[in-house]
């Protein structure tokens, strides 16, 4: 196992990528980078029990507590059920695209595919 400073992490690996693990090595991976993307920030999105998330967006909200749930109920997030829903088509996890579920400077969400950063790749092997 590789040793690296704490400082290296800008994002927050989701709950999303634990539960992969139980289900398949292919399974969809993503990234929470809503500021600051620490350690157990993206639990408020699944459960707020009541509280509002720091960063209060319906549409960013739906997609990344959906995208949880259609995960758990259907191993597989682009069975939907609810349309509205802005997440795109998320493929199975081949070692290189990941989703994002960020927000921009003018706090429009950010929910898009993207590339996985090599360092990353090359520091979880």
């Amino acid at each position: 196992m590789k040793a690296f400073p704490l400082t290296a992490f800008k994002v927050c690996i989701t709950t999303l990528f634990f539960l992969s693990i139980f289900y398949s090595p292919t399974s969809p991976q993503a990234e929470f980078a809503i500021s600051p993307a620490q350690h157990a920030n993206d639990l408020k999105y699944y459960w707020n029990n009541g509280v509002t998330p720091p960063y209060a967006n319906t549409a960013f909200n739906n997609a990344f507590t959906q995208t949880f749930q259609n995960f758990v109920r259907f191993i597989n997030p682009n069975i939907k059920w609810d349309w509205s829903n802005i997440t795109p088509f998320f493929p199975p996890w081949l070692g290189g695209f990941e989703m994002l579920f960020d927000k921009s400077a003018t706090d429009a969400p950010i929910v898009q595919l993207k590339q996985t950063n090599s360092g990353l790749l090359t520091r979880c092997q």
